[in-house]
């Protein structure tokens, strides 16, 4: 009795378990299946808090004063600020600032935005400054792209593994149900009949007695091993 108590307690712990874990990993599936977004930047390197923003700007210069004009795509989020650097020392928070410069020449220019969520990218172009005459050109995106098969493969190899162990979550969780579940689950009771020969008539339990065995008789003398004489001797 004490043991099949211990096995049903066994039973219906294991049982508890397997839900729970099947819970969890359901909902985290669930979550993961109505928003990607967020568990797809985790997983493949993204950055968690969102799109950076793109950069960009045009110039327009007549004679020594240029006119800017902001050509910034935003990322998540909107555009927070901008900061200007001119080259010659000077700097403006506007988004399309102009410039007045001494002198012409050739100027290295500057745009840096910051979105909401405090992601930044800057753009720059080289500005022909002269003292007469119109000009004009756009910005070209800051820094060197550059390709990182470690920063491809990372991504991937811990997607792989989050992914694996869901599956082995899963299984682990089924088999822990299923293996409770057997310790507790009903069985049919064993029924043990005892038959006894009885006499329909009397209603009395009749003695059966087995048939006698048969027994052959051992021989009492010696077979004789004399051969009769041929005929005609």
């Amino acid at each position: 009795m004490e043991r099949e108590k211990s096995a049903m307690f066994l039973g219906l712990g294991l049982l508890a378990t397997g839900i729970v874990i099947l819970m969890f990993v359901l909902a985290t599936v669930l979550g993961i299946a109505a928003n990607p977004g967020p568990f797809m930047q985790r997983q493949l390197g993204g950055n968690t808090q969102g799109r950076a923003p793109t950069p960009a700007f045009a110039w327009t210069a007549q004679g020594t004063t240029v006119t800017f004009q902001d050509l910034t795509t935003s990322g998540s989020s909107a555009i927070a600020s901008y900061a200007w650097n001119f080259g010659d020392g000077s700097n403006s928070t506007q988004a399309n600032p102009t410039r007045t410069y001494a002198s012409s020449g050739n100027y290295t220019v500057t745009l840096t935005v910051k979105d909401e969520n405090g992601l930044q990218a800057s753009a720059g172009a080289q500005v022909n400054v002269q003292n007469s005459g119109n000009n004009g050109g756009r910005s070209e995106m800051s820094g060197n792209l550059s390709f990182d098969l470690g920063n491809v493969l990372l991504p991937i190899a811990i997607a792989m593994l989050t992914f694996g162990l869901y599956v082995v979550s899963f299984l682990v969780g089924g088999s822990l149900v299923k293996a409770g579940w057997n310790l507790i689950r009903p069985r049919p009771e064993t029924i043990r009949l005892r038959l006894k020969p009885q006499n329909w008539e009397t209603g009395a339990t009749a003695e059966v007695v087995p048939p006698p065995m048969m027994t052959m008789a051992a021989p009492t003398s010696e077979p004789s091993t004399t051969l009769p004489p041929p005929p005609g001797t």
